[in-house]
């Protein structure tokens, strides 16, 4: 039986401790503000969806995650429900942290997430509650030590905070958390709900984040990407609209051209293939026997006999 139960924490064990391959790029941006609103999140990609398991109330279930940072702080939007009656003041998400992404330091290998799944190697827990207006706060513990050691608190009225309808914003100093050496983190994020649902590794979000453009001197924001990209294909649209628009301008010509020259009128349309439309059409033209041509040419023959 002890066999079998060691076997089947193996397997569970193993099976939360898959993240992907590559890791996530944390876009850089400089217009996310800690005000309940959402709208500077439009032009962040979510690092989750769907975020873990379902989770039935009175626990607080998260949907989806998106995270962004500039160069202070780490930035989380969830989007979350049953929060309005959920338990107050208990964490409800928890995030661990390898700082430096090396298995080899950090917390030992008997330390737990919970009774089913070591955390060996990771530096930095962070536990999210929310008070009872629903609103998120948090603490950050020094997990790398026996002696588990509090770094920060920032409670539900700190400017770190806040919450409007089903979203909560978040930010952590990268001061609290973060040497400026380390560049690449992995991260655990474990929705708290019943004993039950500890089981499943699905409640568990594990990734690898790329964080290395806190410190460049100069980085685009992803904002400025998307204004610059949005920008790029106006000046695409406009310069296909021009191209088309030569296109149809040429045809009217080319079919008179075809009219005379004795060619199907169909010919002309070669001309609304982009760019290189009326070249197709003028080889067309000069390299085909012409009717105009070949009646005088036999016009001529007739007048020399």
């Amino acid at each position: 039986m002890r066999l079998f139960l060691l076997s089947f924490l193996m397997i569970y064990t193993s099976s939360f401790a898959k993240e992907d391959e590559q890791p996530f790029k944390v876009p850089f941006s400089k217009s996310i503000k800690i005000d309940g609103e959402t709208q500077e999140w439009r032009a962040i990609p979510f690092l989750s969806k769907p975020f873990g398991i379902e989770l039935k109330p009175p626990y607080t279930d998260v949907m989806s995650l998106k995270v962004a940072m500039d160069k202070e702080y780490l930035y989380l939007l969830l989007n979350t429900k049953n929060h309005a009656g959920a338990i107050k003041d208990t964490a409800f998400l928890k995030i661990v942290v390898d700082t430096d992404n090396n298995k080899t330091t950090g917390s030992s290998k008997d330390l737990r997430l919970n009774k089913y799944v070591p955390v060996p190697g990771f530096e930095i827990v962070i536990p999210i509650s929310i008070n009872q207006k629903a609103i998120p706060h948090y603490k950050i513990y020094d997990i790398s030590t026996p002696d588990v050691k509090p770094i920060a608190s920032y409670s539900s009225d700190s400017i770190m905070n806040a919450k409007k309808g089903n979203y909560m914003e978040i930010k952590i100093p990268f001061k609290d958390f973060l040497k400026d050496e380390h560049t690449i983190s992995r991260i655990i994020f474990s929705e708290v709900g019943h004993e039950q649902d500890w089981k499943n590794p699905k409640a568990y979000v594990v990734k690898t984040l790329d964080l290395s453009d806190r410190h460049k001197k100069e980085v685009v924001s992803i904002e400025e990407k998307a204004e610059i990209e949005e920008k790029l294909q106006s000046s695409f649209s406009v310069a296909w609209i021009i191209i088309l628009g030569f296109g149809f301008w040429l045809v009217w010509p080319a079919m008179a051209i075809c009219k005379k020259a004795g060619f199907a009128s169909t010919l002309a349309f070669s001309c609304l293939i982009p760019v290189i439309g009326p070249f197709i059409f003028m080889w067309l033209i000069c390299f085909s026997n012409w009717q105009l041509h070949s009646k005088f040419c036999a016009q001529a023959g007739e007048a020399d006999e």
